[in-house]
């Protein structure tokens, strides 16, 4: 980092140079020092963007890991309730078939006794 300091003793003579008694000159440097500490205590550096860094990867890291089980959980539960879905419809679907072959040979046993009753034999 750029050494952010103030050269105290540069500004006193600056200011004594224009003409401000050196008492008021050291009051306004000690004042303008201070409030430039201040001012420096709440700046960022690269130490603290460093492990903001590291900690944000972390939560990426650790969310990640929790939406990829969730996700894995999930397909799974899918996968069982698809195969039931589809076992039901199965079992549904040989019954309606197997219901329409009965219902169409009792239709065509019907028909054909009516025609050999029709025809007396």
């Amino acid at each position: 980092m750029t050494d952010m300091t103030i050269d105290t003793h540069a500004f006193v003579e600056t200011l004594t140079a224009a003409g401000m008694p050196e008492a008021q000159a050291e009051a306004v440097t000690t004042v303008v020092r201070q409030s430039h500490e201040v001012w420096l205590a709440k700046l960022v550096t690269k130490a603290d963007l460093d492990e903001a860094e590291a900690k944000v990867k972390s939560q990426i890291g650790e969310t990640e890991a929790k939406l990829g089980s969730q996700i894995g959980e999930t397909e799974a539960r899918l996968t069982v309730a698809l195969a039931e879905t589809k076992a039901e419809i199965m079992k549904w679907m040989i019954g309606t078939v197997g219901g329409a072959v009965v219902i169409n040979a009792m239709t065509i046993i019907g028909a054909m006794l009516a025609l050999t009753k029709m025809n007396g034999h």
